[in-house]
């Protein structure tokens, strides 16, 4: 076992660990910004990972993401929900949507492939990503968003003050619960708590990431009888320590790959029963030609400078590059980030001075991936050549450890990944493919 694979089931036993000491202790682990342990993503969870990793600067790091999640709450103060309209509903959908999401007379959710006109028996909430509400919204959605993107200091105060109040100066509870995301949870849980008492829906699906918002919801919906299931919309990340079974975790999960279901109750804590397969809501058969020879940026970037000497020894140095010249493509979510921006310009200064090393070769179908995503495993099953620069090796890189049937080489923090059994790690849909295949309504 390497020591990269030795780190990842570190990381999985000291989670558990973790979880039950807290518990012991009083802490809800659905809604403390701590149990959230994304290896993607800037929130307090990775950089608890960070600190168990003894990675350097990882203290320093940690409590400037707890400083920029508690200067965050001022931001939550303003924000409302559109008007029920109608109040008979079996289910609801708990959605993520920006206005483009919205067409004529329905809303489409990315995530789940549904329209909320195909679904009549449902109501979709959907969690606005842009500040300013759709003109039309459907009759069976209701939209909560803010207002404008305005802070309130008073707000802020307010809320330390009631939490201080609250939990008695337990200085472990104030530490777990006051951050942005806990208090984002207990907005969410109000609202839908505030519904359900209209309209006593008996099932709630949304596409499950173990957000704190998602399980402190769930775990409150589970005491009113409710059905909670989530949808694993993407692939599992290399450690998907987030969705380690616990407080609030769903009835169901739905996961599109048996290898990623071995993962989930091998290492994960859940049951056989509670994993259901079905085709990816979102990844179909087959690619867009375009993609080939782009290098592709994560949501979170750091170890800059790591980066930009890695990704030159590899363009520069290694005769292992020989195909088209590299496109750069930033995250959808980050094209307004300084960082992201940076190291792109970054990137092309490095892609110019070496472009006499770039031969063509179309025949190479290859993408260069940095940091942590799970497009890694979708483009290695379509048969596509994988290069992978990580952040951090023990959170972003897929292991043999783990994943069975996925074999990585590391040659100068890089990584070359081949697939053993592809039809074992996700299944692929159709474009007629959408989530009434389910039949979960």
């Amino acid at each position: 076992m390497t020591d990269i694979e030795k780190k990842q089931y570190y990381l999985v036993s000291k989670s558990k660990k973790y979880f039950k000491f807290l518990k012991l202790k009083g802490i809800d682990l659905s809604k403390s910004s701590l149990c959230y342990l994304s290896t993607y993503g800037i929130n307090p969870g990775h950089g608890k990972l960070l600190i168990w990793l003894n990675k350097r600067n990882s203290i320093f790091f940690f409590f400037k993401i707890i400083i920029k999640h508690l200067l965050a709450i001022s931001s939550f103060n303003n924000y409302q929900s559109s008007n029920l309209k109608i109040n008979i509903f079996k289910n609801i959908f708990i959605c993520w949507g920006r206005k483009k999401n919205f067409k004529k007379n329905y809303y489409y959710d990315d995530f789940l492939n549904i329209r909320s006109d195909k679904a009549k028996n449902s109501l979709f909430f959907v969690i606005l990503l842009e500040n300013q509400k759709p003109l039309k919204i459907p009759k069976n959605v209701v939209v909560f968003y803010k207002k404008n993107k305005s802070r309130s200091v008073f707000f802020l105060i307010t809320t330390i003050i009631n939490l201080i109040i609250k939990y008695n100066l337990n200085l472990r509870k104030i530490f777990h619960y006051l951050s942005s995301q806990t208090i984002f949870a207990e907005l969410i849980n109000k609202k839908i708590l505030d519904i359900h008492e209209k309209i006593k829906f008996n099932q709630v699906i949304l596409p499950y990431e173990g957000q704190p918002f998602q399980n402190y919801l769930f775990k409150n919906l589970k005491k009113l009888n409710v059905n909670t299931v989530g949808i694993i919309h993407s692939i599992l990340p290399a450690v998907p320590l987030n969705l380690i079974k616990r407080d609030g975790s769903p009835d169901k999960i739905y996961i599109s790959g048996i290898q990623q279901k071995k993962i989930l109750v091998k290492l994960l804590g859940w049951k056989n029963n509670e994993i259901l397969l079905s085709n990816s809501l979102r990844l179909n058969y087959g690619y867009d030609k375009k993609i080939i020879g782009s290098i592709f940026f994560p949501i979170n970037l750091n170890k800059i400078d790591k980066l930009k000497n890695t990704f030159k020894n590899l363009v520069c140095n290694s005769k292992i590059i020989k195909y088209p010249k590299l496109k750069i493509r930033n995250h959808p979510q980050m094209k307004y980030s300084l960082i992201h921006n940076s190291l792109e310009k970054e990137f092309r200064k490095i892609l110019n001075s070496c472009n006499k090393n770039i031969h063509e070769n179309n025949k190479i179908k290859v993408c260069i991936f940095i940091g942590t995503t799970s497009s890694i495993l979708e483009y290695l099953v379509k048969n596509l050549k994988i290069i992978h620069i990580p952040i951090n090796k023990e959170l972003d890189v897929y292991s043999e450890a783990i994943w069975k049937n996925v074999k990585s080489i590391e040659k100068n923090n890089i990584f070359y990944y081949k697939s053993t059994k592809n039809n074992n790690l996700v299944k692929f849909s159709d474009k007629k493919y959408s989530f009434l295949n389910l039949k979960l309504i």
